[in-house]
């Protein structure tokens, strides 16, 4: 039990370590590349710190523990909301978070929210035939996170070039060259790191963050068995929260840097991926399609969705009505963000 925590503690730092320089990194490659922090949030960091979901939830179906594969999928959307409101406590007062991004996010909480509610609906109706052993509610859902994805990025080039149109319509004043600046002001100006060379160490943080979280999955599962709790208690709050860590490192490191777009676009494409990841999980089950198989714990598992479904909906809320209120400096929906979370870890233990 000791050498469990022990593997625990070890690769949770890696994690940590790993997870704040991806920030970084992913920070340089959207600022030296046309496709901006949101993309780079939506796609690329959301599937490198959802790997861990992905290895979970597909041991999950080898291993016929439906329970704990849809189990983690579903409480980890929980935990990234959560980490949202933990965000917005992290600026000091320079909230609210959901005001400081673009409104784009609302179409990607959107999808995330579709997504899930037809994942649920699969453990609801039952059987509903099989493509090459794959369920076809599954086939439904890796279809609309493809096509949903596609959507985002046209969205996303939209808005760029928009952004540049307005930049042409206002011109920056140029500032002094470098020729002109002090030796003391060409002294203490940052070195960018090349593009090349930041997207090596993106890729390399990616692949530490992936072997670490395998570990951190394995230790966190032979934690909770040693304590006799329950496959879906383990799937949603243990294995979740431990899969999860990712998105908090970087939600941390994005926040030093001002990459307030980023994060958001990290937490609703790690969602997304998250309930995509259900259709290699189904791949790898060998019982039929595997939402129908969750059987008698699929009331806790819908309680679990709806109670993700109605955090969502309240970042989307918040990103579209861009709400100033806040208290103490901390936006009113980043509170009520956490507020519901904690009720939910409670409906889910009790």
């Amino acid at each position: 039990m000791v050498g469990y925590w022990l593997i625990f503690s070890l690769t949770a730092c890696i994690v940590i370590i790993a997870g704040y320089k991806l920030a970084a990194f992913g920070d340089i490659i959207a600022k030296q590349s046309n496709i901006g922090g949101t993309w780079i949030g939506l796609m690329f960091l959301a599937v490198i710190t959802s790997l861990p979901e992905l290895v979970t939830t597909m041991t999950g179906g080898a291993i016929d523990a439906p329970q704990i594969a849809i189990g983690n999928a579903l409480g980890s959307n929980l935990f990234n909301i959560a980490i949202i409101g933990v965000a917005d406590f992290l600026l000091l007062g320079r909230g609210p978070l959901l005001l400081k991004v673009s409104n784009n996010h609302s179409a990607s909480g959107a999808l995330a929210i579709l997504l899930t509610a037809v994942a649920m609906v699969g453990m609801t109706i039952g059987p509903s035939g099989e493509i090459f052993r794959v369920g076809t509610i599954t086939l439904m859902i890796i279809s609309l996170y493809t096509g949903g994805m596609w959507f985002l990025y046209r969205l996303e080039k939209k808005q760029a070039v928009m952004d540049i149109g307005e930049e042409l319509s206002f011109p920056v004043v140029p500032q002094a060259s470098s020729a002109e600046e002090g030796p003391e002001e060409r002294q203490d100006k940052p070195v960018e790191m090349s593009f090349r060379r930041a997207v090596l160490w993106f890729a390399l943080c990616g692949a530490l963050i992936f072997g670490a979280g395998v570990s951190l999955i394995f230790a966190s599962n032979e934690i909770a068995i040693h304590t006799g709790l329950s496959a879906s208690f383990v799937g949603a709050i243990m294995v979740a929260v431990a899969t999860s860590l990712p998105e908090l490192v970087v939600a941390v490191g994005a926040i030093k840097l001002g990459a307030y777009d980023m994060i958001i676009g990290n937490m609703f494409g790690s969602n997304m991926f998250n309930i995509a990841t259900i259709f290699f999980a189904d791949m790898a089950f060998r019982r039929g399609a595997i939402l129908p198989a969750v059987e008698q714990a699929a009331p806790d598992l819908l309680v679990i969705g709806a109670l993700g479904i109605a955090l969502t909906t309240i970042a989307v809320a918040a990103i579209i009505y861009r709400s100033q209120r806040r208290i103490l400096g901390v936006g009113v929906s980043s509170i009520l963000i956490l507020i519901v979370y904690l009720i939910s870890i409670y409906i889910i233990a009790t």
